[in-house]
C-alpha cells in the first residue's frame, strides 16, 4: 500500500531537499526517484533524516541528455524528515519520494530493469514476487512540457 508521496524540483542545483512523512504502518520501504537534465551528472547520495539510502538502479537517456535513478531504504523511521539528494554537479533536477507499507523487508524489489528510446508508448517488463513493490519512472527530455513526469506507484504484489 502507498503510505505517502512527496516531490520537489530545482533548477541548476547541487542538492535537492524536501520534507517527507513516513507513517507507522508495518513493513515500510521508502523509495526516492531522481531525474536530471544531464546524464553526465549523477546522484552521489540520498538520505532520509540523515540515514543513507541504497541505489536500486539508474538509466541514462539517449545521448546522455538526462538520467533517472531510483534509491530505497527498508524500515525507515516513522515521522517527518528531510529527503536530501546530493548531485555530482549543478543540474536541473526533479525528485519524488514514495513510502510503501506491507513490503517484504529482506527483498523489497525484484531486479531493476530499464530501457531508452523514442517510443510514444514506452514500456519495460518487470517481475515481482509477493510482498515486493513495483515502481516506474521516466524522463521525457523532449516531451510535451520538457519536464520529468511523475512516477507511478504500484502496491506490493500479493
Amino acid at each position: 500500500m502507498v503510505d505517502s508521496t512527496t516531490s520537489a524540483s530545482a533548477l541548476t542545483a547541487n542538492t535537492l531537499t524536501w520534507s517527507h512523512t513516513v507513517g507507522a504502518a508495518p513493513k515500510l520501504v521508502l523509495v526516492v526517484g531522481v531525474t536530471n537534465r544531464d546524464g553526465n551528472k549523477t546522484v552521489t547520495g540520498v538520505t532520509y533524516g540523515g540515514t543513507p539510502l541504497t541505489r536500486i538502479g539508474f538509466r541514462n537517456g539517449h545521448g546522455n541528455a538526462n538520467r533517472v535513478e531510483i534509491w530505497s531504504l527498508a524500515a525507515p523511521s516513522p515521522g517527518t524528515a528531510n529527503v536530501v539528494v546530493s548531485l555530482s554537479g549543478s543540474v536541473d533536477v526533479v525528485g519524488g519520494a514514495i513510502s510503501f507499507s506491507g513490503v517484504n523487508q529482506t527483498t523489497p524489489f525484484g531486479t531493476f530493469v530499464s530501457a531508452q528510446g523514442t517510443s510514444a508508448s514506452p514500456s519495460v517488463t518487470a517481475s515481482s514476487a509477493a510482498g515486493q513493490a513495483v515502481l516506474d519512472s521516466y524522463e521525457a527530455n523532449d516531451g510535451p512540457d520538457g519536464d520529468a513526469e511523475p512516477a507511478d506507484a504500484k502496491p506490493p504484489a500479493g
